[in-house]
């Protein structure tokens, strides 16, 4: 019935009115999630009824592909249903892009970038389906047949019927996990029933237990990873799903099913129009984890859209490590001490009339008048106004760097002092101040006074791998171009061929009221407190942290005391 050509314009609409309620009754069925309303279409080009249009990221409807009912009621049910699904890859998993990330993560542990998505659509779909079977168990599994009969009639009276593996896979493990009868029988599950079997014993224990996902997902793309690679090819042109770049091509009864295998799922996705890129959510899931593990799940979960992959990482591993205040020292003022005679010829300011009257009833002067001895109190520490942040990075050769490493030695000094820089600027972005670099080796990279953190993070990320001279002119045009005086933080391993120059500048500006740190990279406390170069730099203001391991960054808080006189 609804797979006739020349369809009238009074059956679209009838159909059109049934899919709208249809979803306002799914959308209920979520307790009314924020989700932009799904476009509705007649394509008989897609063979996939539901998908997402990756031009405007909204649930798209094919109603031509519903299957071919004979009362609005049982349309009605059917897009009841599928709407509750897709709303689900929404509302549940994977939820928003910091979870597809994850999963996405999860996934390439086993499998090729490529392929990671459809494992992530595999395991979303028998979470969502299963949860549904819990809620709506009898609309859910009712659907779940009709599709499977829809599959029957598209093989029906082809020479030879053949199901992919991975289709029949997936429709036996629905059979395990809720324990029914689908009428599969006529199929020859011989291959799939083992690993349809164990799909459903991964799934079902603690199925929303979100902590469980990552680990169930990366099982989940071994088993498959074979049959994958059998059933499914990639495509170089024009497709929908990815506007001509590489995408997959599964097997029909999948694609009929299951939908696009490329396709990935957010909450972000389905606000009407392309999301704005995630920064927070970017930087939470570069926490602990490795950058080969990062950028191409960032990125297909729609985390980064653009900018750099490699400064993200970095800001998400730099977040909340270091703090800076600086202090100064206040005079208590004076605080009464002890009582004392109020004599004629004193302040008559002093006379304290209370303490008199407790002394007597009768008030003689100089006999029971009183007044208080005061004297000075302690020193306070107060805050001042965050300081505006110049940092001086030593990115030479003896600074070694390689990002793709899996370790903090593997990655080398220069990721550290990266980290360091990056989680110094963005606590005095945070607290309102200017940040400046001078980035310094064979040449002097300088990035002027700026509140915008992009060009500082650019100017950090610029590693050059050549001698190690402080341009002592450069670092002293920056610091006295500031508009006040700031925090000058050094981040070097300290093999500096002009050591002796760059202490002497520092101490000049440490004396023009420039506040001055650093950390050592590479050395460790017993190291740092031997080395004569720095004996008495305590004295003059400038102050150094050794810091061997990233992790050693974590809660250091830099705190400078400027002496009141």
């Amino acid at each position: 019935m609804t797979k006739k050509a020349g369809l009238s314009t009074t059956f679209e609409e009838s159909l059109e009115r049934i899919a709208w309620d249809a979803w306002d009754e799914a959308i209920a069925d979520y307790y009314f999630p924020a989700l932009a309303k799904p476009k509705l279409v007649f394509d008989s080009t897609h063979r996939e009824g539901f998908y997402i249009d990756t031009q405007e990221w909204r649930v798209t409807l094919n109603l031509l592909e519903v299957p071919p009912f004979v009362g609005e009621k049982e349309i009605h049910d059917f897009l009841h249903s599928i709407s509750q699904h897709e709303i689900g890859h929404y509302d549940l998993c994977p939820y928003d892009g910091l979870t597809a990330a994850t999963l996405l993560s999860a996934a390439m542990k086993k499998v090729s970038e490529t392929f990671a998505p459809l494992v992530v659509n595999i395991f979303a779909d028998l979470v969502i389906d299963t949860q549904l079977w819990g809620r709506f168990r009898e609309l859910t599994e009712w659907r779940l047949r009709e599709e499977i009969k829809d599959i029957f009639s598209q093989e029906k009276g082809k020479k030879k019927t053949k199901f992919s593996e991975t289709w029949k896979i997936l429709v036996k493990a629905y059979e395990y996990l809720w324990d029914v009868d689908l009428g599969l029988n006529a199929i020859d599950f011989t291959q799939a029933d083992a690993k349809a079997h164990r799909i459903a014993a991964i799934i079902a224990p603690k199925l929303l237990e979100k902590t469980t996902w990552e680990s169930k997902v990366t099982k989940i793309a071994s088993l498959l990873k074979a049959n994958l690679n059998e059933d499914f090819t990639l495509q170089v042109g024009e497709r929908r799903t990815r506007g001509g770049q590489v995408c997959l091509k599964g097997p029909e009864d999948y694609e009929r099913q299951f939908g696009d295998p490329s396709e990935i799922k957010s909450r972000e996705k389905v606000q009407g129009k392309i999301p704005t890129a995630s920064n927070a959510d970017a930087e939470r899931f570069a926490k602990d984890r490795n950058f080969s593990d990062y950028g191409a799940p960032a990125r297909a979960a729609g985390l980064i859209h653009d900018g750099s992959t490699l400064a993200t990482w970095y800001r998400g591993r730099a977040r909340d490590l270091i703090s800076i205040h600086i202090y100064e020292t206040k005079p208590g003022g004076s605080l009464p001490a002890y009582p004392e005679n109020w004599r004629i010829g004193d302040p008559l300011e002093d006379l304290d009339l209370l303490l008199s009257a407790q002394v007597s009833p009768v008030i003689i002067p100089n006999i029971t008048t009183r007044k208080w001895r005061h004297k000075e109190g302690p020193a306070c520490l107060e805050e001042k106004i965050p300081p505006d942040l110049l940092i001086v990075l030593d990115s030479s050769g003896s600074m070694n760097w390689n990002p793709e490493g899996r370790s903090d030695a593997q990655r080398g000094e220069y990721d550290i002092a990266t980290v360091a820089a990056f989680a110094a600027a963005h606590f005095a972005f945070s607290r309102g101040c200017k940040v400046a670099v001078l980035n310094f080796s064979d040449v002097a990279i300088t990035c002027d006074w700026t509140t915008q953190y992009a060009k500082v993070e650019g100017t950090i990320l610029q590693y050059q791998g050549g001698g190690t001279v402080v341009p002592i002119q450069s670092l002293k045009k920056l610091a006295r171009n500031a508009d006040r005086h700031t925090l000058i933080l050094i981040i070097t391993d300290f093999g500096l061929n002009n050591f002796n120059s760059t202490i002497k500048a520092c101490l000049e500006l440490a004396v023009e009221g420039h506040s001055i740190t650093g950390f050592f990279i590479g050395a460790d406390d017993q190291e740092f407190d031997r080395n004569p170069r720095f004996t008495n730099l305590h004295e003059h203001g400038i102050f150094f942290y050794p810091v061997k391991q990233v992790k050693e960054l974590i809660g250091l808080v830099i705190e400078e005391v400027k002496r009141y006189y």
